[in-house]
């Protein structure tokens, strides 16, 4: 079998995919990752093969220009109402233009490599538009709360016209079967063909050091804001604000878990803070009594394969639905960036680590993800579509 993954150039948006393509190859099966030249390195780094398809688009920019002006909540009501309507629609209009530089070079390349399967991430449509041309499935992978099918009727004003430019046919874009790799008790009602997977952790490759092994005195939080918001713009970075406001709590390390651009925007840290800059985030949760993060799908379910308790402190919409997922579950809370104060990250955080529900909430989750398929179990589904 010939299995095809595809995902556009954020690796955010390609680590979940990562073991279900090493279950594939461990099964002895074919496998490609076409996406954009900006992931090639990525793709290449995880032990999977890369096809570069398409051109890099600046999505900061794009972003900016379409999702920017819609971040700030206005106080004008009927601003308010139009905010909320463009919010159904706007971003996936912005994924669709990132397709559109994608789906002529996939076409192409599955006309010629001839790929029986293809496994895509939500917002990937260009893998729609390929398998609706070369007819063939196309399998839907989510690894956490679907936010994509919550707005689905948004989705449905915008997809039809990538189809309509590269002449391919409309499919549904829930493609022949969803994989779900989200814990059923953190999942939206769905209506959709559905093979449960379990979340196997890829945080990137990296080192695990020594110090992870030693015990500590004090307990161990983890801030992270993920690798994503903050390439949209340094002013979305919240580390700073949260270490300001953390970093007083008593017999508490804070481990700052950052890339290196995010590092470059932290100064003047105080001594009971740590930085690890590419530090694999599954390698150190296991080490965390606490995360504090900003709500990215794969930074809250990393956390609850871990066992971790959260405050997600959310800045966009789909963060603030993910935190609201999460809370759903009692394995964390979450305040909303803007309406946080110091004293209220204090309080929530002093909450999750002092409250034993939490972390007995977080360690159920983490032991149902543990209950789903693995990714080596699920091929099968894979292998009776291609067949």
């Amino acid at each position: 079998m010939k299995v095809l993954f595809t995902t556009w150039g954020w690796a955010s948006h390609y680590y979940p995919l990562v073991p279900l393509g090493w279950a594939c190859r461990a099964a002895g099966h074919e496998v490609r990752v076409a996406s954009q030249p900006a992931l090639i390195d990525t793709i290449v780094q995880s032990g999977l093969p890369a096809v570069r398809v398409g051109k890099d688009v600046d999505f900061s920019a794009l972003f900016g220009r379409t999702m920017g002006p819609l971040v700030a909540i206005p106080e004008d009501k009927e601003a308010q109402r139009k905010r909320v309507e463009a919010l159904k629609v706007v971003p996936f209009r912005m994924f669709a233009e990132v397709a559109s530089h994608m789906a002529g070079d996939l076409i192409e390349y599955c006309r010629s490599w001839k790929p029986d399967v293809i496994v895509y991430e939500p917002t990937s449509y260009a893998a729609l538009v390929a398998a609706s041309a070369v007819g063939v499935p196309a399998v839907r992978h989510v690894w956490s709360a679907d936010y994509p099918y919550y707005g689905r009727a948004g989705e449905s004003e915008v997809i039809p016209q990538l189809f309509a430019d590269f002449g391919s046919k409309p499919i549904d874009t829930l493609g022949t079967m969803t994989l779900d790799a989200c814990p059923p008790s953190m999942q939206i009602a769905t209506d959709y063909r559905r093979q449960l997977v379990q979340y196997v952790p890829y945080n990137g490759a990296g080192e695990a050091p020594e110090w992870l092994l030693e015990p500590t005195a004090a307990r161990r939080v983890c801030l992270t804001w993920g690798t994503t918001v903050s390439r949209l713009h340094n002013n979305m970075f919240g580390l700073p604000a949260l270490v300001d406001a953390l970093s007083t709590l008593p017999d508490t390390e804070l481990v700052l878990a950052v890339n290196s651009q995010q590092r470059e925007l932290l100064s003047h840290l105080p001594s009971n803070v740590k930085v690890v800059e590419n530090l694999p985030l599954n390698l150190l949760l296991a080490t965390c009594s606490a995360q504090v993060q900003q709500g990215g799908a794969g930074t809250t379910m990393t956390a609850l394969a871990a066992g971790v308790p959260q405050l997600v402190v959310p800045q966009i919409p789909d963060q603030l639905f993910n935190a609201r997922q999460l809370a759903s579950t009692g394995a964390g809370t979450f305040i909303p960036y803007k309406e946080a104060t110091p004293d209220d990250l204090r309080r929530l955080l002093h909450e999750v680590l002092a409250k034993p529900d939490y972390a007995e909430s977080a360690k159920r989750v983490a032991a149902e993800i543990k209950q789903q398929p693995t990714p080596s179990d699920v091929v099968g589904a894979l292998e009776g579509l291609a067949s």
